[in-house]
């Protein structure tokens, strides 16, 4: 009886694994073919671009600089949040316990504030002074971008 269950049990699995080798076929399948046409789009996106002209070429590496400039700055922005959330919550942790607790506020407790304080204060300063320069460039490539579409259309 064990014998039979155990192939019983074999075969169930070897049914499993044609049906997971099937699925897995498929799956490579339509992965290869929604590959194929995403590298299609870009193709075609590719094949719109006019690289001969010296302008639109420099247009598209400002706007490339000017995209990982921004990424940086949104990267930033986010360390600031994090810090500032990370000291809110440490606040508020010590505000708990020196009233529930009745504890006292240590000057370790203080300088690891004033640390994260001063971080994130200095990513403020940061970001702020880069602010105005992002600003500037992304409306001097958007005209430029916006010339380009003008004239692709007349």
């Amino acid at each position: 009886n064990k014998l039979k269950q155990m192939k019983s049990s074999t075969n169930d699995l070897k049914n499993d694994f044609r049906n997971l080798r099937k699925m897995a076929y498929n799956q490579t399948g339509l992965a290869k073919d929604s590959l194929e046409e995403a590298c299609a789009k870009i193709r075609a996106m590719f094949s719109l671009i006019d690289l001969s002209d010296p302008n639109e070429r420099q247009l598209r590496f400002n706007r490339l600089r000017l995209s990982k400039d921004e990424e940086m700055y949104r990267l930033n922005v986010n360390t600031l949040e994090k810090d500032l959330n990370e000291l809110e919550t440490q606040v508020e942790e010590l505000r708990s316990s020196v009233i529930n607790r009745k504890c006292r506020v240590t000057m370790n407790n203080v300088e690891s504030m004033a640390l994260i304080l001063t971080r994130a204060s200095k990513t403020a300063t940061d970001l702020n002074a880069k602010y105005p320069h992002l600003q500037d460039a992304l409306r001097s490539i958007m005209a430029l971008e916006i010339d380009i579409v003008l004239r692709e259309e007349k």
